[in-house]
C-alpha cells in the first residue's frame, strides 16, 4: 500500500484543483475551496514551483498555474 504524507496529499489536491480550474488560481481560492490554511498552501506551492510543476504569475490577476 502506498503511503503519502499530509503535505503530499495536500499537494495532490492542489494540483487536481488547478487542473480542474484550467487557468490561474490564487492561493486564497485554493485554500478556501480545499479547506487548507493559506500559509500551508503557499508553502506547498513554493515546493511545487521549485519542482517545475507549477509556475507563478504576478499582478492583479496573478496566481499559480500548472506548467
Amino acid at each position: 500500500m502506498l503511503s503519502l504524507s499530509t503535505k503530499g496529499r495536500y499537494a495532490t489536491r492542489i494540483m487536481v484543483y488547478m487542473a480542474r480550474k484550467g487557468n490561474t488560481a490564487r492561493k486564497e481560492d485554493i485554500a478556501r475551496e480545499e479547506g487548507i490554511s493559506p500559509d500551508y498552501v503557499e508553502q506547498i506551492l513554493i515546493k511545487l514551483k521549485a519542482g517545475g510543476l507549477v509556475k507563478s504569475h504576478r499582478g492583479a490577476r496573478g496566481g499559480f498555474s500548472l506548467t
